[in-house]
């Protein structure tokens, strides 16, 4: 081999070795210089391509997160990203893939009463009890808006205590198990309907459009189950409370 093809070579090597070791702190400095990412990324170890750390945002302090890179998926012009999320009782794994301008999320796992109570404690509402993510698909555009455009899936909550404030007093309650179906009706709507194995009829429905109107429909049976029963004489499954917010 002659002397010019060798310093090529070994040119071509030092670059795929100096690749293959990109520390993962590049994440970190990635998602620092992108105003829209809404996660911090902290103490990161390892490489760009397998590597670890701790995530936080406004609603939940770190997390630790570890991630995997396919080079072969980069190869196929689908770049994806292995990853998982766990922090004392709760632990969420999925896939990250991006294509066409947009990502596509498939996760499941289970978070638990600690991680849960973390976000809605500004709520005053406390849980005791866990929630199981049976299988969740996210569309969302990679755009500088990020929006969620298709989300499919099942959650189910294992039922417990659930403590909340009504006029100032705390109120506990036994609640029963839920299921929590997300799909898309119709385009750049995402729909949501609130089961329970101990009734025959959805006790709660919910539509958010791509302009971030929430509606919010509530039977007389939910109302019920948290100590507040709606008074009259409607049927359990009759439409009682209906609300509607803008929230993004």
């Amino acid at each position: 081999m002659s002397t010019r093809k060798s310093i090529v070579l070994i040119c071509f090597l030092v670059v795929i070795l100096t690749i293959w070791r990109m520390p993962a702190s590049l994440v970190t400095r990635f998602l620092a210089s992108n105003p829209h990412t809404p996660i911090t990324l902290l103490n990161t170890s390892g490489t760009l391509w397998d590597g670890s750390g701790r995530i936080s945002n406004n609603a939940i302090r770190e997390v630790n997160i570890s991630w995997s890179i396919p080079i072969f998926d980069i190869l196929l012009l689908s770049p994806s990203v292995i990853w998982k999320l766990d922090n004392s009782d709760s632990v969420l794994q999925g896939k990250s893939s991006i294509s066409d301008k947009k990502i596509t999320t498939d996760l499941s796992g289970t978070i638990g009463s600690a991680f849960l109570n973390r976000i809605f404690s500004e709520y005053d509402v406390r849980l005791d009890g866990s929630l199981s993510v049976e299988s969740l698909s996210v569309v969302t555009d990679l755009s500088e808006s990020f929006s969620i455009n298709q989300l499919d899936g099942l959650a189910i909550w294992t039922g417990g205590e659930v403590t909340y404030m009504l006029a100032k007093s705390p109120v506990t309650i036994m609640s029963p198990v839920f299921e929590l179906e997300l799909f898309n009706k119709t385009p750049s709507i995402i729909d949501a309907r609130l089961n329970s194995p101990n009734y025959s009829f959805p006790l709660l429905l919910a539509s958010l459009t791509e302009r971030g109107n929430l509606n919010v429909k509530v039977t007389k049976a939910f109302t019920e189950i948290f100590g507040n029963k709606w008074p009259g004489q409607e049927s359990e499954e009759n439409i009682v409370l209906e609300l509607e917010e803008y929230i993004f």
